[in-house]
């Protein structure tokens, strides 16, 4: 009886000295809160990098062949709203996109358009694609319902990406009356086009 009461109590003080040792642990924590060089690699998991671009245009393109898709250039400057997505705004490639960093993407777009046809009922489609494929849930279609009035259309998808993929904003329709286009009553910048690119994991 002893005996037992004497192992009860040697586990009861193991249990102790286990729930100390718990209590003190503490993780690793590298925190810089000043300007630092760094020399070597530095590696570590589940990382977060910021990865955004938000760009616009007000170019008008029409649509030269029905059922062709035609890529959207977006020839205004980003200013400061880009981080790791690499585009050239002033080139013939202003219509790519190029993601430098995996991770789910969040891509939101809105395009305007025109339709001059007497009595339309045509299909605006628009679609983003990766290297040239289509995104699944990316082809969203409206159609216009009044000639000559402005159309909007605004649509968003979370994707994987990964780095060194090319991202395009595409559109078509059935009929080759239809444009993209803008019109503006009042502000200083109306926009035929915007995207919106934001890394979220």
């Amino acid at each position: 009886m002893v005996q037992l009461k004497l192992f009860y109590i040697f586990l009861l003080m193991l249990l102790g000295v286990a729930l100390v040792m718990a209590s003190t642990m503490t993780v690793p924590i590298l925190k810089v809160t000043e300007d630092a060089e760094i020399g070597g690699n530095i590696t570590a998991e589940n990382v977060y990098l910021p990865a955004y671009i938000f760009c616009h245009t007000n170019s008008t393109m029409t649509i030269a062949s029905a059922g062709v898709w035609y890529n959207i250039s977006f020839d205004r400057s980003p200013f400061d709203n880009v981080e790791r997505i690499n585009h050239t705004y002033n080139d013939g490639t202003n219509s790519t996109f190029t993601i430098l960093d995996a991770g789910v993407y969040r891509i939101t777009w809105t395009l305007s358009f025109k339709d001059v046809a007497a009595s339309p009922s045509n299909a605006i489609i628009s679609r983003v694609v990766s290297n040239g494929n289509e995104i699944v849930g990316s082809v969203f279609e409206k159609d216009s319902t009044k000639q000559n009035a402005l159309g909007t259309m605004t649509h968003s998808i979370l994707t994987s990406l990964n780095s060194g993929d090319k991202i395009q904003l595409q559109i078509t329709s059935d009929a080759t009356t239809v444009s993209l286009g803008t019109e503006c009553t009042y502000g200083e910048h109306c926009d035929s086009a915007t995207i919106s690119i934001h890394k979220i994991s």
